[in-house]
């Protein structure tokens, strides 16, 4: 065993642990491991910048401090504890500098921190793709915590019915965790997914995302490679076969691979049919005519649809007595920012969606205009995500809003850290959009979102999605509280 895993095996044993300290405890997946631990009875604390909701609100429920990160004073206070260091945080960091001046005290990276304690004894569902990871991992928890086997769970999100995000004890035989391709840490550039230990991998999609850490597509398949090689013979890989760049790349010779999807081509053949709101999704196998099984749910979509099949299939294969051949989730409402309906009345409807890659905008617009027929759609975005603030994806970003009605562009966040010629440009998507004969207005201060937003209430059955992976300035709300009053 290498040395750094026979080390942290033997510190990170919980009932060993009575502090540990988050850096950069706002991020979805630190803050909702932080909220875990507490709830085992160990002291947590952490620091960030600012929080937004709803881990903000997270934290504050459960009483756990957060200090500023140039605060080095509770550094020293928290000495001899475990410090986990988040991925947005690197050298340069106070509290980083802190702790690499303190050599003597034990740090380690959230997803480290997975693999190297909670997940060894598991049988662990990965759930990888670069779109819909969370809503399919909610799926899969859902689905395992109604089984025999003891079950838990990572979710990178907040569940909308208030089932905890991540929940785990020493006793779990099953795991779904949602395995991101982001790097681990400053000092571990592997994506996360590489140390969470697949019985069973499902991959939905994989296209170009993350900007700041891959140059292009190849990249990122170099880094889903890695995760596939990780899978044991005795695992199984199921993935979207309806994906030209998975199917690029499987299957392979050391694990049985299983393909879904809407092709015929598939081991296992989708399809769908909605009425009323509820969406009826049947899977059969290749070359069979009866359904293997049917999941009932309220989740809006294609992609949707796509991401409870796979949610199924993969629990049937990670616990075999699961042959159950009806799943209703006709109850399960997903995750708080996924098309989540913030106001509704006959005339106006608010919705937040976490979308912050062209695709998920996209596919999010279709799954809208399905929904709401009759209604228009004014689409709001922030140019937020590290890809979605340059002009990489710009001509997809350009094809997406096409499914809109009319379009508001808030300012793009932190604009000046990337260089002009790589930068967005909105200016040429109201133009491009213009000539399309959909309005467009670029923003460039609060004031004028606020504007905008207010103008186009005031047409009749009017549907504002406000798509931001952060606060959209803050401002949902202030447009919540208008449309009450």
């Amino acid at each position: 065993m290498h040395y750094l895993e026979l080390h942290l095996e033997k510190i990170l044993m919980l009932e060993g642990v009575e502090k540990v300290f988050f850096l950069g405890i706002g991020g979805t997946a630190m803050g909702n491991l932080a909220v875990c631990l507490k709830r085992a009875g160990i002291v947590v604390g952490g620091s960030d910048n600012v929080l937004y909701p709803p881990i903000s609100d997270l934290l504050a429920e459960q009483s756990i401090p957060v200090s500023a990160p140039d605060d080095l004073a509770v550094m020293q206070d928290w000495s001899g504890s475990l410090f986990i260091v988040g991925n947005a945080v690197s050298r340069g960091h106070p509290q980083v500098e802190w702790l690499m001046n303190h050599s003597a005290e034990v740090r380690c990276s959230f997803p480290e921190f997975l693999g190297s304690y909670m997940l060894r004894q598991t049988r662990n569902l990965v759930v990888a793709g670069t779109h819909g990871k969370s809503t399919t991992t909610s799926v899969a928890a859902k689905l395992l915590s109604e089984g025999r086997a003891t079950a838990g769970w990572f979710v990178g999100g907040v569940l909308a019915d208030q089932t905890p995000a991540f929940t785990w004890d020493p006793g779990c035989e099953v795991f779904a965790i949602e395995g991101d391709e982001y790097d681990s840490a400053f000092f571990d550039k592997r994506s996360k997914f590489v140390h969470y230990r697949p019985k069973v991998l499902l991959i939905n999609n994989l296209e170009f995302d993350h900007a700041d850490i891959f140059r292009d597509t190849q990249d990122v398949q170099r880094s889903f490679r890695q995760v596939i090689s990780l899978v044991p013979g005795d695992g199984t890989i199921l993935y979207n076969g309806d994906d030209p760049r998975l199917a690029e790349m499987l299957p392979v010779p050391w694990a049985p691979c299983l393909s879904f999807g809407t092709g015929e081509d598939n081991d296992f053949i989708m399809s769908r049919v909605s009425n009323d709101g509820v969406t009826e999704v049947s899977v059969r196998r290749k070359e069979e005519d009866a359904a293997l099984l049917t999941v009932e749910t309220r989740l809006l979509g294609d992609f949707n649809a796509r991401n409870v099949a796979g949610a199924a299939l993969a629990v049937r294969h990670l616990c075999p007595d699961r042959n159950e051949t009806t799943v209703d989730l006709r109850d399960f409402r997903g995750l708080k920012r996924r098309q989540e309906i913030r106001f509704q009345d006959e005339r106006r409807i608010l919705i937040e969606d976490f979308g912050h890659h062209p695709t998920a905008l996209s596919l999010a617009l279709k799954a809208l205009r399905e929904s709401f027929p009759g209604w228009r759609l004014h689409a709001m975005v922030e140019p937020r995500s590290n890809t979605m603030r340059t002009n990489r994806l710009q001509s997809d970003l350009i094809e997406a809003l096409r499914l809109a009605d009319t379009v508001t562009l808030a300012p793009i966040h932190r604009q000046e850290r990337i260089p002009e010629k790589e930068r967005l440009d909105s200016e040429k998507i109201v133009q491009v959009l213009a000539a399309d004969s959909i309005p467009c207005r670029f923003c460039r201060q609060e004031a004028e979102l606020r504007e905008s937003f207010q103008q186009e209430i005031q047409n009749n059955k009017t549907l504002t999605v406000v798509f931001s992976n952060g606060a959209f300035c803050g401002l949902l709300g202030e447009f919540v509280e208008t449309l009450r009053q």
